[in-house]
């Protein structure tokens, strides 16, 4: 019987040693080394958790540390009749820790010493390239500083960064007004002012000084011009006009008729690295810059929680602020008739002579298009009351001459309904979205327009104020004015790619052939299966939003175009009955990967999907059992997969096999319990 035990316990404590040598630690940068002092000639510091060495800094000279400790004597020229400043990093392979304390050091009469000397404090660059465009001041971003003072006549204001270096006016401007900034920072002298001299226009805008534009005659017409779905489509690329270029086209039509209206469909922001780094925020100051007026809530605002979005438009301009509103009269907090905060059903502007009411709203079902968690306190009405009702109420009561329809839908029947109010009721133009459609439509005398999606068109109304039947409506792709840039856009677009290009545009490996969306969500589901060690993984096609091009580097801001959602994997366990039921409807809608030929009814399977599909109420995803939250973010994953890809092939394929492995939870026990 001993010899037994004995035998069992070498079995299981082998087994041990072997599951234990399976269950690496994930290595973690290292902590930051900390009570950094001068002993005698010899440098000491706490030993870091995690560290493999230690890199040390004696101003820009590094030397690799196996130890806590390092002499210092065979450096003495460094600090001969000098003060060096000394201080150490923790390394290991997965990268550097933040720096410890800064010791100054010197080398006075044979002694190596710790000088107590104050630091020399620097003066920040005086900000630059400061100028005014429709209300917004900007200007170059100064390197370390935290913060701008604004002052604006008498009245100061502080910006605080990260928001930015643009800031929206909204206190009273007067004639010859002057504005001046300064940067500052901890640590740092004020920079010196920059001024400049503004004053306020015969339209309530704000204009650098001595050029106020002289108010213009009245005229016939009111231009509207319309982008919707733009999703982040910054810049410039093939067949996407980009926003330095359609700014500088609208600013040669506010030349001819500086009344115009600039209007957004929704879906304006998700969907480019360059938008989402900063959560829209960067989009939305380009928008400021190009002047528009009024922007409907869409489906894809709430991707990041709607109150992402909301912030930028609460009048707090310390997290960035939008220079018009967030529209839609059917978005209400479920249960409710009240908007979400920072959310308006309307706005009345008054410019050329004329009186315009703008009206936004969402697709009444849209909630299917969101994930269910962010949309979940939520929920959107049918508008067409609500929209009949206020834009009777605009022309009575706020004698609007014009009311136009912003709405994040192509609903046929709302259109038709709306194109068919009369009197008081009557829309003028509904302008459309949603659907990416290059629509164009007259429908008794009300205009009914959609402008693509991702700037490929800059949709354009005409609406002629003496006879409606000779308004004009198009979208545009071609003119000579996108063949310029606008160099205030440009200059702002500059800095956030200097801001984002060394993240971005690092290739991760060459693509080889051309694969369709389709494609990549099938070879997604697959590995999506493997991480997991799933029985069944599936992806949706509306998750993957573009095709990849043959021989094109594929970088993770790429990556962005493909995937732009920030879903995670979610895994549960549901019986064949319920998966055989849930591919029967769905199978249109989704990519699938599994290796098993036949779901048994009665068994239960584990199934692998992201969170937009796992979460929707109507899926039994969130009725099944086991459910687990991996974490892991689909994009994520993919740029994993793509670098270890890389490592073994030149270019990617859908067919070379996944490198990705399924790595199990080891679960620990003690090898004596099982011994009687």
């Amino acid at each position: 019987m001993i010899i037994k035990q004995i035998f069992i316990g070498l079995i299981l404590t082998t087994l041990t040693i072997i599951l234990s040598a399976c269950d690496k630690p994930v290595l973690e940068v290292p902590k930051v080394p900390t009570n950094l002092i001068l002993e005698n000639s010899t440098i000491k510091w706490d030993e870091s958790e995690h560290a493999s060495t230690y890199q040390l800094f004696l101003d820009s000279v590094s030397y690799e540390v196996e130890n806590n400790e390092y002499d210092l004597t065979p450096h003495v020229n460094l600090f001969t009749d000098h003060v060096v400043e000394v201080y150490v990093k923790a390394k290991n392979t997965e990268g550097l820790s933040n720096a410890s304390n800064v010791l100054r050091i010197t080398y006075q009469e044979g002694f190596i010493l710790e000088e107590d000397i104050e630091p020399v404090i620097l003066q920040l660059d005086t900000p630059t390239n400061l100028t005014l465009t429709k209300d917004i001041l900007i200007w170059s971003k100064v390197s370390n500083a935290t913060n701008y003072t604004i002052t604006i006549g008498e009245t100061a204001v502080v910006v605080v960064l990260p928001t930015t270096n643009l800031y929206d006016f909204e206190e009273l401007i007067t004639t010859d007004t002057e504005v001046s900034i300064v940067a500052t920072a901890l640590d740092y002298q004020d920079s010196l002012e920059a001024t400049i001299l503004v004053s306020k226009g015969y339209d309530g805008r704000i204009y650098p000084s001595g050029k106020t534009p002289i108010k213009p005659d009245k005229l016939d017409y009111i231009d509207f011009y319309y982008l919707n779905d733009f999703h982040g489509a910054i810049e410039r690329s093939e067949g996407e006009l980009g926003m330095a270029y359609m700014g500088n086209y609208l600013n040669q039509r506010r030349l001819e008729n500086p009344s115009l209206f600039l209007l957004a469909g929704g879906d304006m922001l998700q969907g480019s690295a360059l938008s989402n780094y900063y959560q829209g925020l960067s989009t939305i100051q380009l928008m400021n810059l190009m002047g528009f007026d009024a922007m409907a809530l869409g489906n894809h605002e709430f991707d990041w929680g709607l109150e992402t979005v909301t912030q930028y438009f609460d009048g707090n301009q310390d997290n960035g602020e939008a220079a018009f509103p967030l529209l839609a009269i059917n978005a209400f907090n479920k249960g409710t008739k009240d908007l979400p905060d920072h959310i308006l059903p309307y706005v009345v502007i008054e410019r050329g002579g004329y009186k315009v009411g703008i009206i936004g709203s969402i697709g009444s079902g849209l909630e299917s298009s969101i994930a269910f968690s962010r949309v979940e306190p939520y929920e959107f009405n049918d508008p067409f009351n609500d929209i009949k009702d206020t834009t009777k109420y605009l022309r009575e009561h706020d004698n609007v001459d014009v009311v136009v329809v912003i709405t994040h839908d192509f609903d046929e029947y709302l259109n038709s309904n709306l194109a068919n109010l009369t009197g008081l009721e009557s829309v003028d133009v509904i302008f459309t979205a949603h659907r990416h459609w290059n629509e164009l439509d007259f429908i008794n005398n009300t205009i009914i327009i959609q402008s693509g999606a991702n700037g490929e068109f800059l949709g354009h109304v005409r609406l002629d104020m003496k006879n409606r039947s000779n308004s004009t409506y198009q979208n545009l792709n071609y003119h000579e004015d996108f063949n310029t840039s606008d160099p205030i856009i440009q200059n702002q677009i500059d800095m956030y790619k200097l801001e984002t290009d060394e993240i971005f545009n690092e290739p991760i490996i060459q693509n080889g052939s051309s694969i369709y969306s389709d494609d990549l969500s099938n070879w997604l589901a697959n590995l999506m299966r493997i991480k997991t060690n799933s029985d069944l993984a599936l992806h949706n096609y509306g998750g993957t939003r573009d095709n990849l091009n043959s021989n094109e580097a594929i970088t993770l801001g790429r990556l962005y175009d493909l995937f732009p959602f920030d879903n995670v994997i979610k895994t549960v366990y549901l019986s064949g009955s319920e998966i055989n039921s849930y591919i029967y409807y769905n199978s249109q809608y989704n990519a699938y990967s599994t290796e098993i030929s036949y779901f048994e009814s009665n068994t239960l399977y584990k199934v692998a999907t992201n969170d937009y599909v796992f979460d929707y109420p109507s899926n039994p995803f969130k009725y099944g059992t086991n459910q687990e939250n991996t974490g892991i973010l689909l994009r994520d994953l993919i740029k994993s997969e793509l670098e270890l890809q890389a490592i073994i092939y030149s270019t990617f394929s859908i067919y070379n096999p996944i490198q990705t492995l399924f790595v199990p939870e080891v679960s620990y026990f003690n090898k004596f319990e099982l011994i009687n």
